[in-house]
């Protein structure tokens, strides 16, 4: 009779450690990529929202309009506004979206302000707030450490508020800079800039000082502008547009008679025709 042979206590020792190993190798590879694959997503929400409240500020500041509003107690706010020492911005914008067809305007007065490493978004339902003096909240994103804005005038000069001393002396609280500068500094993606362009600004128009037909104005843009030479025309006489210049084919058109048309001759049509 044969006798049977198992493992000695050695081998069973050595495949139990090999066994452990390769668990421990296994959990720990696992293990990193739940890791990597949390901060990789975690990553990403950052960045999306960061995108996301990008996307909002710029439909804000594209679609910014000059309606001056009244705060809740009556005083007039500038539709452009960082004076307001609670808030970091505040402005009138346009384009509110109203599928429903609700009983409002299409214009949206927004508040922005920091809080807690929060970049936070305000609006009202109405433009004069009166008694809504509690705005609808939505975090835009977190991880911000500042934001500072920045404006540009006319006369090309960065200003650190608007408006400035002078548009409030005048009153002109519908001003608007030529351009705008938004500063964001992130705790993960460091300091992001943005610079925003304002269609709605409009340049000092340029007034003529006089009329050009008389050769009297000049428009502030050299002198006798308007004016015609007739020195080099036969008789003062200026052609008129096409008269007296050669064509693309070299052909002066001056010069070429317009031949009339021939009558045509009904004699020689059928008696149907005739009647």
């Amino acid at each position: 009779m044969r006798r049977q042979q198992g493992f000695t206590m050695l081998e069973v020792l050595i495949a139990i450690g090999l066994t452990a190993m390769i668990g421990v190798g296994v959990w720990q590879l696992l293990n990193t990529a739940l890791s990597t694959q949390e901060v990789t997503f975690g990553h990403m929400d950052e960045l999306e929202s960061l995108q996301r409240a990008m996307v909002i500020m710029s439909r804000d500041f594209t679609q910014l309009t000059t309606r001056p509003t009244r705060d809740e107690f009556g005083d007039s706010v500038p539709a452009l506004s960082n004076r307001n020492q609670l808030y970091l911005l505040e402005l009138t914008r346009a384009g509110w979206r109203n599928p429903l067809k609700a009983a409002r305007s299409d214009l949206q007065r927004v508040r922005y302000e920091l809080v807690e490493s929060e970049l936070r978004r305000g609006y009202w339902p109405v433009l004069d707030i009166g008694n809504e003096a509690e705005p609808r909240l939505q975090t835009l994103v977190s991880g911000i450490e500042s934001m500072a804005v920045r404006f540009l005038d006319s006369q090309k000069e960065w200003q650190t508020q608007w408006p400035t001393d002078a548009l409030l002396t005048k009153n002109e609280l519908a001003a608007f800079p030529v351009a705008l500068e938004i500063t964001l500094v992130h705790q993960r993606y460091g300091s992001l800039r943005r610079l925003y362009d304002l269609p709605q600004w409009i340049p000092p128009t340029i007034t003529a000082a006089g009329g050009g037909g008389n050769g009297s104005g000049n428009g502030g843009t050299g002198e006798n502008e308007g004016t015609t030479d007739t020195s080099d025309t036969e008789g003062g006489q200026v052609p008129t547009e096409g008269e007296g210049q050669p064509d693309n084919f070299g052909h002066d058109s001056s010069r070429e008679e317009i031949q009339p048309m021939p009558e045509p001759d009904f004699s020689q049509m059928p008696d149907e025709v005739q009647e």
